[in-house]
């Protein structure tokens, strides 16, 4: 079956809920200066602060701040928004889910908050919680785009083809141009084993929006699924350049490019990744299985003095590991 994971490639909620939060923040700080308790000016000077280093891109800060605010308050949602919104930054999206949970138990009928219950719950896999949400928001907003693609990614992952289709259907004849509508279209059709088509899907509403993550993930597994080895050696490069050489994609690169013969250019790519910052010890590892059961001689002379000379200690100590491993294997 085509893998429907969307981890990294559902709607931002990153923004969403910012000038609500803002606003909002903004309204409680000034009712705690003009008298309220110590407690509620406590967690409000706490929000504000986290607030602003959230909108500064200091993300650490800012969690420690709104924990802090929640601390001393926990009855009010704005503050689980706000930690839920830093959270999802941070890409701890169980930590966003738990948050924004919280904040509905504050607001039930809050749709945004809603909204995000929804989306992050399909990315955590809390399916039924999820569409539990997005149900609600459709009792209250029959047209929302938004929860009706969380109930369409849910009706593939649990089987409702048909309810799935219609839930297309219903988002594309309102946004013929809908990124995620034509996703959830090209997912149904490359199920149903038309590939080509799946595919043109894609490349018409990437002609039209760009050459978003979303797509060009959606296009490697349906390329994966048709076992187009070319097509998925044309999009992952694609996709690294989004999610880093420490994403999964970059070992599924290298992955392929040995399987299919294309030594030169996959040795160059494990290079590129030893080389760069971002390699970190999962990775080395994710890396070093690659080449034992690849390569037994990944790199040339001149390279192997280049990782001596100019990477790190840990770089270093892995590919040492890797060549006395090679040598008790002969």
């Amino acid at each position: 079956m085509l893998d429907v994971d969307l981890k990294g490639t559902t709607v931002s909620l990153i923004s969403v809920y910012g000038r609500l939060t803002a606003l909002a923040l903004a309204a409680l700080f000034a009712v705690a200066v003009s008298g309220c308790s110590d407690r509620f000016s406590e967690a409000a000077e706490y929000a504000q602060t986290a607030q602003a280093q959230l909108e500064a891109g200091n993300l650490e800060a800012a969690l420690v701040n709104a924990k802090d605010a929640i601390r001393a308050r926990d009855d009010v949602a704005a503050y689980f928004v706000l930690l839920g919104r830093i959270e999802a930054q941070l890409q701890n999206l169980e930590g966003a889910y738990g948050a924004y949970l919280r904040a509905l138990d504050l607001q039930a009928d809050n749709p945004e908050i809603l909204q995000a219950i929804a989306e992050l719950g399909l990315q955590v896999n809390r399916l039924t919680k999820a569409e539990e949400a997005a149900d609600r928001i459709l009792l209250l907003y029959p047209n929302a785009i938004r929860a009706k693609l969380v109930k369409g990614f849910i009706a593939i992952e649990r089987g409702r083809f048909e309810e799935a289709d219609v839930l297309a259907d219903e988002i594309l004849v309102r946004s013929p141009d809908n990124e995620f509508g034509s996703i959830l279209k090209a997912r149904l059709i490359a199920l149903d084993g038309d590939f080509d088509a799946a595919i043109e899907i894609i490349e018409t509403v990437r002609e039209k929006v760009g050459s978003t993550l979303a797509l060009n993930v959606t296009l490697l597994e349906i390329y994966r699924a048709q076992g187009d080895a070319d097509g998925m050696l044309d999009v992952l490069p694609k996709i690294v350049a989004e999610t880093g050489l420490n994403s999964v994609h970059q070992f599924d690169l290298i992955n392929l490019l040995y399987k299919t013969g294309r030594l030169d250019a996959a040795r160059s790519e494990a290079m590129r990744y030893l080389m760069s910052d971002e390699a970190d010890r999962a990775g080395r590892d994710k890396l070093v299985a690659l080449l034992v059961e690849y390569d037994a001689d990944p790199f040339s002379e001149a390279e192997r003095a280049q990782l001596l000379d100019q990477s790190s200690g840990k770089i270093r100590l892995a590919v040492a590991r890797f060549y006395v491993d090679q040598e008790q294997h002969d």
